[in-house]
């Protein structure tokens, strides 16, 4: 009895089969029937025993003189497993001469890194003109106890930052330190703007990666920067600003500017409020409209 393969690394930490192919030969010279069958994996380090599904494509044969059959096994286990060397014992039985043949299969299982990028939303609404603060949570979803270094990719004219993981305040690299499994790590991050008046809901994307210590995998999460609005109206002449001195019957003309300083459009209905003041209206705070109306 032989296998290609008589040990196998797991290196795909979201796979829940593993398989094995093997090889049973009648190495006697007359006809024959065989059986073949395995033990439950053992883990080396400790001894523990796992009840782990296994399966062949079939595990009876009538075989002739030197015969031989190819057989595939397949063992059903979590995704990922622990991590640890399992070895298991896969028997094949002579049953017309009561002779057994064995061989041992190892099943070496590394620490395999597999990492949540959590955000607290795809879509980040933020300003054109100051800082803007967000998180993102990173959970260790590996077999063990690892460590994962992050990365900020930032849009033109933006920077995004690590608050306190990096290398220094502001550093676009950063480690989360060892994360035992099934443990998270929030990660505060700043986004600084370039200062200028980008139009409301522009859109920029940047992104996060995860980069994994035990592997040369990495996992990237996109994240939209929405630029929200800004408001800012400038009114000239400054309003209740006073003009004295106005002779009788004279026309006085007043220019008025607005101007839209922020970046949206807006639309703006001007409303004329005016009140003519006497001495003693003014004393007594009275106003009396003119034209007829008042606004």
């Amino acid at each position: 009895m032989g296998s290609e393969m008589c040990i196998r690394d797991r290196v795909d930490p979201t796979s829940t089969t593993s398989t094995w192919d093997l090889t049973l030969t009648n190495t006697a010279l007359f006809e024959t029937n065989a059986t073949i069958s395995a033990s439950s994996p053992t883990r080396v380090q400790d001894g523990t025993e796992f009840g782990w599904f296994q399966s062949f494509t079939s595990n009876t044969f009538n075989l002739m003189p030197t015969e031989q059959v190819s057989i595939g096994m397949t063992m059903v286990h979590p995704a990922p497993p622990p991590p640890g060397t399992y070895s298991m014992t896969i028997s094949g039985y002579d049953i017309e001469n009561d002779v057994l043949s064995e061989m041992i299969l190892y099943f070496e299982v590394p620490i395999l890194a597999d990492a949540n990028v959590q955000l607290l939303n795809e879509q980040i609404l933020v300003s054109p003109l100051e800082q803007t603060k967000t998180q993102i949570t990173i959970v260790n979803d590996g077999n063990g106890a690892q460590s994962y270094d992050v990365e900020l990719v930032s849009p033109a004219g933006w920077h995004l930052g690590l608050d306190s993981i990096g290398t220094f305040e502001g550093s676009s690299h950063g480690s989360t330190g060892t994360l035992q499994k099934g443990s998270s790590k929030t990660v505060d991050i700043t986004i600084n703007s370039p200062g200028a008046m980008i139009p409301s809901g522009t859109t920029f994307e940047a992104a996060i990666i995860v980069h994994s210590r035990v592997s040369s995998v990495s996992w990237t999460q996109d994240i939209f920067l929405i630029v929200g609005p800004v408001d800012n109206v400038s009114i000239s002449p400054v309003p209740g600003e006073l003009r004295k001195d106005i002779p009788p019957d004279s026309l006085l003309i007043i220019d008025l500017t607005i101007e839209n300083l922020g970046n949206r459009d807006w639309e703006l209905t001007p409303y004329l409020i005016c009140l003519l003041y006497t001495s003693d209206a003014a004393d007594e705070g009275l106003g009396v409209d003119l034209g007829g109306r008042r606004i």
